[in-house]
């Protein structure tokens, strides 16, 4: 056997009824094209297909990639590798967070500020807390408040607020003695401080609740429907989860409800899918809310990439959008929630392994 655990490859053999190849690292985790390896207690990275090294195991931990790159740690201190390994700053930061619109938040001496994709210094690190960038703009605390940075590092909104999030859809959710309302990118305030709780605006409605209650507002302020959910999850796909009386469905931007509130637990709508639960089984509602696939398995993961990891009996495989099972029920563990370009980490007999969508993996 070649002892370089990065190019060593065992013969063909059947897994469940599926031909594979197999390639033996140690420990790893995927991102994109790329994974990381864990070789000695240390991190390092390596192609996803084929097993090629890019940098030597030598980081204490290497963070999924967002926009290209990753967050390394080495001795305590922070810097950020692109998808070659090179490195884009020296080792000067304590903490940091996911490129965002091509910044970064990193934290150096105690204190806050932003980075771009060379390394530079966007933002001094002056601030006691930070968000990453959306919209065009950082929420940023200072001296105990909140306001916004715009990626030039001018406070274009007064730090005046107890808490903020981050803008979606041009507002942002902000709160001032308690309660919440919301701001617009001029700073002005746009829907008054009167809500407990919100889901961010998508496509121009957001869940906001009042008196323990659920509704749906537009970006007027205009309630769209009653406050009469539990509660509810953010849009997607046009659609939102809500919850009544321990039951789950969905509604659509205009409160419609287009999949009925008879579900015991949903997620959010992917791929023109969502899982649900019924009877202490997952299956698979449609838009229409016809379930298209039945409520058979223990666990289900949303679709990605055409395909989704459900568990029966114990173990993991893979169906299509048809309800076909394409990668059967031999999986310890599915990871990351499924495929991911192409690739999927899951367990396999005490071992990590990568898989592609046509069944090849390679494994740690």
């Amino acid at each position: 056997m070649n002892s370089n655990p990065s190019t060593t490859t065992l013969p063909v053999f059947k897994l469940a009824g599926l031909f594979v190849f197999l390639t033996f690292f140690c420990h790893t985790t995927l991102y994109s094209q790329v994974f990381s390896y864990k070789r000695d207690g240390q991190f390092g990275l390596q192609e996803a297909e084929g097993g090629k090294e890019i940098t030597p195991a030598i980081y204490d931990i290497i963070s999924d990639f967002s926009e290209g790159f990753a967050r390394v740690k080495l001795n305590g201190k922070v810097s950020f590798i692109d998808q070659t390994g090179k490195e884009i700053c020296g080792f000067s930061y304590s903490d940091g967070l996911d490129f965002s619109e091509g910044i970064v938040a990193v934290e150096q001496n105690g204190k806050w500020g932003y980075i771009g994709k060379t390394g530079k210094q966007i933002v001094a690190p002056i601030y006691e807390e930070v968000a990453s960038f959306s919209d065009g703009l950082g929420a940023v605390k200072q001296n105990g408040k909140w306001g916004f940075v715009d990626k030039n590092g001018r406070m274009v909104i007064t730090a005046t607020y107890d808490d903020a999030r981050n803008f979606f859809d041009g507002l942002a959710a902000v709160i001032r003695d308690d309660k919440l309302g919301f701001i617009g990118k001029d700073g002005k305030e746009v829907i008054p401080f009167e809500y407990d709780d919100t889901r961010d605006f998508t496509s121009g409605v957001a869940g906001v609740k009042q008196n323990g209650k659920f509704g749906l507002i537009d970006k007027t302020g205009k309630k769209v429907i009653p406050f009469v959910y539990d509660d509810m999850y953010i849009f997607a796909e046009g659609l939102a989860a809500v919850s009544q009386n321990g039951k789950w469905g969905y509604i659509d931007g205009k409160g419609k409800i287009v999949v009925p509130v008879k579900y015991d637990k949903t997620f959010w709508f992917a791929g023109g899918l969502s899982a649900v639960k019924s009877n202490n089984k997952w299956g698979y509602t449609n838009r229409a809310g016809k379930e298209v696939i039945a409520c058979t398995y223990d666990l289900a993961n949303q679709f990605s990439e055409g395909l989704a990891a459900v568990k029966k009996d114990g173990l993991w495989g893979f169906i299509d959008e048809s309800g076909q099972v394409v990668i059967p029920f031999a999986l310890d563990i599915v990871f990351d929630e499924g495929f991911k370009n192409g690739f999927c980490k899951a367990n396999y007999q005490n071992r990590t392994i990568i898989m592609d969508k046509k069944g090849k993996i390679t494994s740690m």
